[in-house]
């Protein structure tokens, strides 16, 4: 019997377009794309282009580095995640 019982990390994403920002919980890596949609829909940007994003350590990753990285470091981790996207 498989043991579907998976960790799931929590990932804060914090986008700023100028002046507006929002903040927002997105339950896992896999989501990101997703969610990137809702941002293209308002940027015209996705998060597979080249955007700036910030962990909370302070490193910068570019978009299309995030969803490995998220996956390589984070798949099993509790921890909440925190990503500033800045537009």
């Amino acid at each position: 019997m498989e043991n579907t019982t998976r960790q799931s990390l929590i990932i804060k994403v914090r986008i700023e377009v100028g002046k507006w920002k929002f903040q927002t919980d997105v339950p896992s890596y896999l989501t990101v794309l997703e969610y990137s949609k809702k941002i293209k829909l308002v940027t015209k940007k996705s998060l597979t282009q080249k955007l700036p994003i910030f962990l909370a350590n302070g490193r910068r990753l570019l978009g299309r580095q995030v969803l490995k990285h998220l996956h390589t470091k984070y798949k099993d981790s509790n921890d909440v995640l925190h990503l500033m996207i800045r537009l």
